[in-house]
C-alpha cells in the first residue's frame, strides 16, 4: 500500500482521509508514503468510513481518501468518489480483506484509483506474505512495481524504493491455494450464512450490515457487535468466557487508531469519532476458517446464546 501511495505522486506532507477503524498498516503505510492521516468516524451499519463525515474534513491539505472494505463490506465508494471528483482527491482503497469480491459485475480492485489487497497467511487468500495492487492507470502501477524493487528502472534507480517484492516461494504457496480458492470462497459463504441465522434474534448481538445481494461477499471474518446494556456483558467478558471453553477470537479491530500512541503526534482527528470508539470496545470476531465445521459453529453460537441468557 506505502508503494502504491507514492505511486500516486500526492503531494508531501498532504493529508489523507482515513477510517480509525482499521489494522495499523493503512496508517503506516500513510505515513510512511510522506502523508498525514486525518481520521474521521464511520458508519454504524457496516463499520466503513462515513462519507458525510469525509465531506466534512476536506481542507486544502487533503489530498487523497483511503477507505477500507472494512471485513469485506465495500465503502460507500459512489459517494466517496463523487465526493474526491469534486474536491480534486485521490482515492485509494484498502482491499485486504475483500479478494474474490465483485460490485456492479466488476471486480472490487478496480475502484477508485488504486486498490490493495492482502495475502497475508490470514486471509480468505493468502501467500503467507505479500499482496496486490490494483489500477486500470498503467503508469501508476509501472510507478509501484519500480518502487518495490528498490527503485531499479532497467538497469537504473531512479527513485528511493524499497523491498516489498513477493519471493518465488511465497508465489509457489499463492499459486498452489489459487487452485482450491472457488471451493474455500463457496465454504466461507455457507459458513457465514449458517453464523448469521443462528447469531440472529440474540440479544445484544448485532451484526454488520452486508452489501445488497451477498452472492460475491466472501466472509472472510465473522464480527458481531456485542451491545453490554442488551447482551448483559459487555465483549471482553463474552471472549473471556469464549476462551475457557477453547474458542479463540479477536478484538478487531482494538483501539480504534486515533487513540492509538504511534499515531499521536503524526495525524490529526476530527471531532471525538463516537461510532469508531463504541466499535472498537464492541466488535469481536468469531472464529471463521474454511474447515471450520458446521456442528463446530452451532457450538460457538450456543455459547453466546447462553452467556446472553444467563
Amino acid at each position: 500500500m506505502e508503494c502504491g501511495l507514492r505511486a500516486l505522486s500526492l503531494k508531501p506532507g498532504g493529508e489523507v482521509i482515513t477510517t480509525p477503524f482499521t489494522f495499523a498498516a493503512t496508517a503506516h503505510a500513510i505515513r510512511n508514503a510522506g502523508l498525514k492521516a486525518t481520521f474521521v468516524d464511520i458508519r454504524p451499519d457496516n463499520y466503513t468510513i462515513n462519507p458525510s463525515a469525509v465531506e466534512a474534513a476536506v481542507s486544502e491539505k487533503t489530498v487523497a481518501i483511503v477507505g477500507v472494505h472494512v471485513f469485506g463490506a465495500p465503502c460507500d465508494y459512489a459517494r466517496l468518489e463523487t465526493i474526491a471528483k469534486a474536491h480534486g482527491l485521490a482515492v485509494f482503497y484498502d482491499a485486504a480483506h475483500s479478494f474474490g469480491m465483485n460490485v456492479d459485475g466488476r471486480s472490487i480492485g478496480l475502484l477508485g484509483d488504486m486498490s490493495m489487497f492482502s495475502f497475508h497467511a490470514t486471509k480468505v487468500f493468502h501467500s503467507v506474505e505479500g499482496g496486490m495492487l490494483m489500477s486500470t492507470n498503467d503508469g501508476w502501477i509501472k510507478e509501484a512495481t519500480a518502487l518495490a524493487n528498490f527503485g531499479l528502472r532497467g538497469d537504473d534507480i531512479q527513485g528511493a524504493g524499497t523491498n516489498a517484492k513477493m519471493s518465488e516461494l511465497h508465489a509457489v504457496v499463492g499459486l498452489s491455494n489459487l487452485k482450491h480458492i472457488d471451493a474455500i470462497l463457496a465454504r466461507r459463504r455457507h459458513q457465514g450464512q449458517l453464523y448469521r441465522r443462528l447469531l440472529d434474534g440474540i440479544p445484544g448481538i448485532h451484526l454488520q450490515t452486508l452489501p445488497d445481494g451477498d452472492a460475491d461477499y466472501n466472509f472472510s471474518y465473522m464480527p458481531i457487535e456485542v451491545v453490554p446494556d442488551e447482551y448483559g456483558c459487555d465483549r471482553d467478558t463474552l471472549q473471556t468466557c469464549l476462551a475457557k471453553r477453547g474458542v479463540g477470537t479477536r478484538r478487531y479491530f482494538y483501539p480504534q487508531l486515533a487513540n492509538a500512541t504511534a499515531f499521536a503526534a503524526c495525524s490529526e482527528m476530527v471531532g471525538p469519532l463516537p461510532v469508531a470508539t463504541r466499535l472498537a470496545k464492541r466488535v469481536i470476531c468469531l472464529p471463521l476458517y474454511h474447515r471450520l465445521e458446521d456442528v463446530q459453529i452451532r457450538d460457538i453460537v450456543r455459547i453466546v446464546e447462553r452467556r446472553a441468557s444467563l
